[in-house]
C-alpha cells in the first residue's frame, strides 16, 4: 500500500496532507506483520486480558481500543514507541518488565491491529517504532513534543485538553488530636 503526500497552496500557506491512492485521508501506516499480531493476540490473552479485557475493552485497566483509548492517547500524546516503552517497562502490572522484547513487540502489534492499523511486510521493533514516531490517536507522524506515556493513569490524575495530567485534589482528612488524660 503506497501513501501519497499532496501539497496544497492555500492563501500563501502550504499544507501537506497524507492520502491513500484511493483518495482517503489520514491512512494509518503498516508497522507490523500479520503473523506478529497473531502471536501478540496469544501473548495478550495470557498476560494482558485479565486487566484490559478479552476484547481490549478495559476492565480493571484502561481500554486499549475504541473511543476511550483514543481519548487517552490524545490526552497523553501517546505514540507507538511510547506504547512499546510502557508495555516493556510496566506491564503486566503483576510482574512489570517480565515480557520478552519479541512479546512486547507482538502485543503492541496486536493493539495496532485492533485499532485498524494495517499489517505490512516489516515486523514492529522498538527501532522501527522510534523512527516512525507515529501518534496512536491519529496514525500520523507526531510532530509535537514527546512525553513519556503512562497509559494506566493510576496516580489519580485528570487529563487536561493540552495533554498534561493534573493531580486530583486530595480529600481532607480530619484527625482527632490525641489529648493527654
Amino acid at each position: 500500500m503506497m501513501t501519497l503526500v499532496k501539497t496544497v497552496a492555500a492563501g500563501g500557506l502550504t499544507i501537506l496532507a497524507m492520502t491513500h491512492p484511493s483518495g482517503a485521508a489520514n491512512v494509518k501506516p503498516a508497522l507490523y506483520t500479520a503473523a506478529q499480531a497473531e502471536h501478540g493476540a496469544s501473548v495478550y490473552q495470557q498476560s494482558c486480558a485479565a486487566c484490559h479485557g478479552n476484547l481490549l475493552e478495559g476492565v480493571a485497566a484502561p481500554a486499549l481500543k475504541g473511543l476511550g483509548f483514543n481519548e487517552m492517547a490524545k490526552a497523553q500524546s501517546l505514540t507507538v514507541d511510547g506504547l512499546l516503552m510502557v508495555v516493556a517497562n510496566t506491564m503486566p502490572q503483576s510482574d512489570p518488565g517480565s515480557l520478552k522484547p519479541d512479546q512486547v513487540n507482538a502485543v503492541v502489534a496486536y493493539i495496532l491491529q485492533q485499532n485498524s492499523y494495517p499489517a505490512g511486510a516489516t515486523a514492529l521493533t522498538a527501532d522501527t517504532a522510534a523512527q516512525a514516531h507515529i501518534s496512536m490517536r491519529t496514525g500520523l507522524k507526531n510532530e509535537g513534543q514527546v512525553r513519556k506515556a503512562d497509559i494506566r493513569d493510576d496516580k489519580g490524575g485528570v487529563p487536561k485538553e493540552d495533554g498534561a495530567i493534573v493531580a486530583r485534589p486530595k480529600a481532607k482528612v480530619h484527625r482527632r488530636a490525641k489529648h493527654a488524660r
